[in-house]
């Protein structure tokens, strides 16, 4: 999956996500992302719901150039709603159903990430 555009920090904005379902088993001990892109940072999210009044779980990584493989422990996870942190339990992985990508920070122009991969260990 190519997730690519502009980010724009005209009339409030300054961030692009996207998201779709998943689906991981119960033992899941943590994330594998294989991903390459543009060095730019950028944050795996987990939903746990579709209803936009629920947290969502978030960890920042910078993309690398080449195609790598990162791996993410639930507890590396952050809770947050509406880009504040909360305060929730840690993430379980059997409980998500939502995953995606976002760029934020304030980080304007061109992006290009490119996602081999999203598994569970």
């Amino acid at each position: 999956m190519v997730f690519e555009g502009e980010v724009s920090l005209e009339n409030n904005g300054g961030f692009a996500s996207f998201r779709g379902l998943v689906s991981f088993p119960a033992k899941s001990a943590a994330l594998l992302l294989t991903v390459r892109g543009d060095g730019q940072r950028y944050k795996l999210t987990l939903k746990l719901d579709d209803s936009t009044g629920t947290n969502q779980y978030q960890v920042a990584f910078v993309a690398p150039r080449e195609w790598r493989t990162l791996r993410f422990e639930p507890a590396d996870f952050a809770a947050s709603f509406r880009g504040r942190a909360v305060a929730a339990p840690i993430v379980r992985f059997v409980d998500v159903h939502y995953v995606g990508l976002l760029i934020s920070d304030q980080q304007p122009g061109a992006f290009k990430i490119e996602l081999k991969d999203v598994r569970a260990e």
